[in-house]
Formats: C-alpha cells, structure tokens, sequence
C-alpha cells in the first residue's frame, strides 16, 4: 500500500512538471509483431509510440541502448538501477530492479535480438508494462521505433496521464540519443533587401534600378542550417537547409513562405578561373498556393581584389514561375546586405547540436576562416584567425587564488548583453574593473604573473566585480559597429544597475582603463549616478598622444581602412594571410623600424600598429608576452575611428565632433585617482595631468591624487610582472581612503 501511494504521488508530481506535453500516440503506427499474452495497443489501457531518425548506424545505436551506464542520461525514471553482477550490458534472460515511477520495480529482459530488437518486461506495484524497441537501417542512418503497454490498477486510473506523459518522456530519451550521434552543425539568419522590375528582359542590374524607382520590393530574411558543419566546409556540394520567408511586390502583396531551400556554401565554378559561387534555391509557395523558384547566387572571384565586399554582399537572382528554373522566367533581380543587417546578422551564428563549448568555439572559428572571403570576413574578418591560435589548456594555466566567480550577465536599454564577473573577497562596497578596447576583463586576471590585480584585491578583501561591457573581446558585440557613445549611454549605466540590485549598496567604485576610462568619464560627465569614486588609468578627457599616433589620427587610417571594407581590426595573425592580412601587413611598414625592434612576435606588431607601443617588454615575463593572443583580439573600426577623432582634438568629443562632455567637469566632484605610466607612448603623461589640474582648479584639491609610475608605459601597470609591488599599492591605497 505504502508503494501505492509513493507512485501516486510520484504521479501527481509529473502532472505539475509535464504541463506542457498534451501529445498522445498514434495507435495506427503500431507495428505488426505480436505482443506477450495479455498485451497490446487495443487491450492495454496505456499504449506509447514514438519514432525518431538517428544519422547513425543501428549497430552504434544498439549498443548505446544496451549499455546499462549510460542510461542515466537519457531514461529520466531509471533513478537507480541495481544489476545483480557487474554487466555493462543488457544480456537476455537477465533480472534486476530499477526505481521507476518512484519506487522499485522488477525488470527481466525478454528479448535481445543484435542490432535490431530489444523487449523488457517491468513490473511494480499497481502496473507492469512491456518496453520493446526497433531498430531498421534508412538511408541517412538508423529509424528507432520505441513500443509501451501499461496494465494494472495505476495505468487505469491514470491513463490519460500516462498515455501524455511516457509518450513525452520517450521523446526526451530519442531525442537525448539523437543528439547523442549529431554531428555539431551551424546556422545562421540572413536577411538582405533589394528590388525587381518585373521585365523579364531586363538584367540583374538594370532590374535593381527600376524596380527600385518603381518601389518594388525583394526582400528576404532566411535562416541557413547545415547539420554538419565539418561536412560543410570541406564539401562543396554540401547542401545546408533554407527556412524563412521572401518578400517579392512583383509576386504578392504577402510574404511567400520558403516551402524548402538548399543553400551551398562555395561551389567551386567550374567555368572561371579561381571563382566560386554561393547559391541559394528556394521553392516558394504564396498565401493561394501558387509556387514560384527562385535562384541567387554570389560571385567570389579573389581576382577581385578589394571588390569582395561588393561581391559578397550582392545576390544576383533570377525568379520563375512553378517549381523549378525550367519554369517562365519572371524576372531578374539584384539584392544586397546592409552594414546594420550583417551587424546583426553576426549575433545569430550559431553552433549547433553540441553543448561543449570548447569544440563549438573551436569550430566556430574554422566556419569563420573558411568564410573569409565572405560577409563574416569584411565585418567580422579579423575573428577568421582566431582558429589558428588555440588557447592554452587548463592544465598549462595557474591556478588562480580566487573564490568561485559569480556570473552575471544582463543587457542594455539598446539590447546588447554584457557580463560581470563578481569574486567577492569581502563585504566591501563594490569595486568595478573596466578594460580598455579590443579586450577583455582577462586583463585583469590573466594567470601568467604571479598576482593579478584581482587576485590582489580578493587578497585584500575587497568585492571585485570584472565588467565585459560591448567591446569585450568575450563578447560577440565586439565584433558590431559601436563608438564610445554607447558605451557612456548604456553599458555603464545598466552595469551599475546591475551591480547595486546584487550587492543592495548604494554606491560603487570604478578603475578604469584605457578606452574604459575615456567612456567613463564621458558616462561620468553625461550624469553617471551612484558612483562614489574611481580610479584612472592611463587616460582621462584631455588627450596627448606621441607624434606616430598623430600621424596616424591625422591620417584618418581607420577612415581609410573603413574604405576598403576592413570593419574592424584583429591582434590575431595566422600562417596563412589572405589578401586583407596582406593590406594589413603592409600598413605596418610605415611605422620606424624601433616600434618593431622590441621582438619577432606578428601580434605584438599588430597590437603596435592598432594603437602605439602599449608596454614595454622589460616589464611582461615571457608568459605574458606569450599570452597576448588570449588578452588581445577584435576592434571595431568605428571605436578606432572615434579615438582617432579625440587625438586628433586632444579632448573627448562625441562621435559626431561635438563638444557635449567637458563642458560638464563639474560632474566630477568626487574622490578621483590617476594612474600614468611615465613612458606611455599610446597617451602621453600630459593626458592625466591636464585633466588632473583641471579639475583641481575647479574643485580644490582635496577629492584627487596623480600618480606617474616610473619605468611603466601602458597596458604593463595591470599586468607587468612587478605591478603587484609598484603599482596595485595605489588602488589599494585609494579605496582604503574612499570605500567602506
């Protein structure tokens, strides 16, 4: 009686956890082999059927079926399984319990037919059942078929619960299995916009410009899924699927519906020399039912040059009438992406059918590098190298001195997510470390020196939050157009939200660096609340830089580069440059070859040539020096572009050229500490001290300290070898003075 009511209550539980499944099988499906003696779909009170196709072979399949290890991952009811020996797999005739339905049942294995069929029998209390599973060979793999019949007083008194319920459980357990042999794939969602004519004897060009007088729409907006993504990028003639809808004026006044779509990545073009095509073919079907074909394709032809942004973001295509492209040409036409499509189009790449992150990091790099002659490499391009610098392993790290981190991550009033990373050393008020462009917090906690600045506050018992905010290299916003604007507007703003509703304090602390501070004292000067002090590294609102990086602010290099359809720049460098990591590379001659003397790294060249001499090497152990492709990455060209127009205007300027912070420095009237390296050749010394005097002159002096460490440039005061001894007693020395 006691298990009765066990499985009763286990019962009642699944109703309240199982809500959302109503499905209930289909007794048609039943297959035809006959039942044990007192079972079967039409006598039973409880029947489930389910099926699924695996792309994998029924012996592979069979075997992880009959392994009794891995069915806690994937039978949701096996809570315990006791074997009456030690077997790894199921043998027939064997005995044994398992707890199911909340409590403890018989199970004997009846039949066990290789590769093809297995059957068990269960028995408990108040029910016992008949479990048979089917496995048949199909072209893509292997169909599994799974069969229950229920009996007893429980599968009667709750039939139209169970006959919900194991019907969703089995369909948890195939699609864990599944899964299980998926191989990772990729999608992503496109949308371009363009327009026809409608005159089937017009070209694709001369279709683009009057239809576009005509205002006749052709629009799209598709999303790409290729189930193999290894496949995909090795093969050709991969077909990846096309879901979504089309927008055609010329065909009806509703969207059509993709009925199916096959897109191929790079089909080599057999015709031309060293040219690809990226094909897409759609069967559309409108609100009526009428059908129509379309076909686009983009060229790739690296005789292009510096063409391919045009080339890759240009679909030329042709629309029929019916099924195929044998039907009545309706017209041609042309369609292209626009920067703010591909921006977001960039948030919605995606690796799918694993959870490891590893491997889908690792895999998604190798997507981008084979894409790199296409719209991931124009806006997203310097992320192609990031696949030929894998990072280091765990075990090759030190082990930080840190408590468990607490991640949060949360978004901006404009939609983009960003994350703190919080390792409380101490009931402190909160301390926010912000980093400088291009990357990440891992500025502040890299593992390759003996005590990072994190570590030496955590030691020092202070609250230490690590802010990733748009430009974080961790992030995939860092790749998107942004300016120093929107960080000032929205990240700091929904960052010290975020941090107060946690902590319940009411004010915080910052240090911030580099392009951390510049949009922070803008955030600061636009009315940043509830900051109760900060520390500066490096520079502040007034900007001096040395005479290179006037020449190349002067220059407009990011304005240039912009031109030629490089959206952002990278640290990373590979073995294997393609033309933009040769127009690159070639901007790099033009700096004297003392900027290049320090060492033979390609990355510490490039760090160099994006913004200045950032450290000097006398002050980063090898480790450091080694681990600059883990800490530097990806830019955006419009962040570079707005830098640029600071330097060249020695002050911080909204992205537009007006002068809407400095006027505000009496928002400044709080207890403020400067950091400076005395041989920063990025921001010259000057930067700080201006601001420094500035503000003493309006404010007194009593609220700010200047500190220049001596022998340090830029980025070496956070993580040089010896900062912890010549330059983290500062902050310490500031927060114990100004935090509670």
């Amino acid at each position: 009686m006691l298990n009765f009511f066990r499985a009763s209550f286990f019962f009642f539980k699944l109703i309240f956890k199982r809500t959302k499944y109503f499905t209930v099988s289909d007794k048609s499906k039943a297959k035809k082999e006959p039942w044990q003696k007192g079972f079967g779909p039409e006598i039973s009170p409880v029947y489930v059927f389910n099926e699924i196709d695996v792309k994998e072979n029924p012996e592979q399949v069979f075997d992880l079926v009959t392994k009794v290890s891995e069915w806690k991952n994937w039978f949701e009811n096996s809570d315990k399984v006791i074997l009456p020996e030690e077997l790894e797999y199921l043998q027939i005739g064997l005995k044994f319990t398992w707890v199911k339905f909340g409590s403890s049942v018989n199970v004997e294995v009846l039949e066990l037919e290789k590769n093809s069929r297995v059957t068990w029998k269960v028995t408990g209390k108040g029910f016992d059942l008949i479990h048979r599973w089917f496995f048949t060979k199909t072209e893509i793999g292997c169909k599994i078929e799974v069969e229950e019949c229920q009996n007893g007083v429980l599968s009667k008194l709750f039939s139209g619960f169970m006959n919900r319920e194991v019907h969703a459980s089995h369909e948890d357990s195939l699609i864990y299995i599944k899964n299980y042999f998926a191989k990772p794939g990729i999608q992503f969602t496109e949308t371009m916009r363009g327009f026809a004519s409608g005159d089937q004897s017009q070209n694709y060009e001369d279709s683009y410009n009057s239809g576009k007088e005509k205002k006749l729409k052709l629009e799209f907006t598709l999303t790409i899924e290729s189930d193999d993504i290894q496949t995909m990028l090795v093969d050709p003639s991969h077909k990846a699927n096309i879901t979504g809808e089309v927008i055609a004026d010329i065909l009806s006044n509703k969207p059509l519906k993709v009925i199916k779509g096959e897109f191929r990545l790079f089909e080599i073009d057999k015709s031309n020399v060293n040219t690809r095509k990226m094909w897409y073919r759609m069967l559309l079907e409108d609100t009526t039912g009428k059908r129509y074909y379309f076909v686009g394709f983009k060229i790739i032809d690296n005789q292009n040059g510096l063409e391919i942004w045009k080339d890759t973001t240009t679909l030329y295509v042709s629309l029929y009438e019916g099924e195929t492209e044998q039907g009545k040409l309706i017209s041609n036409a042309k369609i292209i992406i626009l920067p703010s499509d591909f921006a977001k189009q960039l948030t919605t790449i995606e690796i799918t059918n694993s959870e490891d992150i590893v491997l889908k990091t690792k895999l998604l790099f190798q997507f981008s590098e084979f894409f790199s002659k296409s719209l991931f490499d124009i806006y997203g391009g310097p992320l192609v190298n990031l696949v030929r610098h894998e990072p280091r392993k765990d075990s090759e790290k030190r082990k930080l001195k840190l408590p468990s981190p607490e991640i949060y991550r949360f978004h901006t009033e404009d939609g983009v997510e960003l994350q703190l990373t919080r390792f409380k050393g101490g009931d402190s008020e909160p301390i926010i470390l912000s980093h400088g462009l291009a990357v990440s917090s891992l500025t502040f906690n890299i593992d390759t020196i003996e005590e990072n600045l994190t570590e030496y506050l955590v030691k020092n018992k202070y609250d230490v939050w690590l802010f990733d905010y748009r430009g974080s290299i961790l992030l995939p916003s860092a790749s998107t157009l942004f300016s120093g604007d929107e960080v000032a507007k929205f990240d700091y703003p929904a960052c010290v939200k975020k941090v107060k509703e946690v902590t319940k304090k009411n004010e915080v602390h910052f240090l911030v660096h580099c392009f951390g501070a510049t949009t922070f004292f803008m955030s600061m000067l636009q009315g940043l609340k509830d900051v109760k002090s900060f520390i500066v590294s490096q520079i502040g609102p007034h900007v001096f830089t040395p005479k290179m990086t006037e020449i190349k602010s002067g220059l407009h290099v990011p304005s240039v580069l912009e031109s030629l359809g490089i959206k952002s720049l990278s640290a990373y460098t590979g073995e294997n440059p393609n033309w933009r990591n040769d127009l690159f590379d070639k901007f790099l001659k033009i700096y004297p070859d003392s900027l290049k003397s320090y060492c033979n790294d390609p990355v510490c060249h490039r760090i160099t040539f994006m913004f200045a001499v950032l450290y000097e090497h006398k002050n980063l152990n090898e480790a450091t020096h080694n681990a600059l492709i883990e800490m530097f990455g990806v830019g955006n060209m419009r962040a570079f572009e707005h830098l640029a127009l600071i330097v060249r205007n020695e002050k911080i300027l909204d992205f537009d050229g007006k002068d809407i912070y400095l006027p505000n420095l009496k928002n400044l009237n709080l207890p403020i500490t400067f950091i400076h390296g005395s041989k920063n050749k990025c921001f010259l010394p000057e930067s700080t001290e201006k601001t420094y005097e500035e503000l003493k002159k309006i404010h007194g002096e009593k609220n700010y300290r200047r500190q220049v460490i001596e022998g340090y440039g830029h980025i070496d005061c956070l993580f040089g070898k010896n900062a912890n001894k010549d330059v983290y007693p500062f902050v310490i020395e500031h927060l114990k003075k100004w935090s509670k």
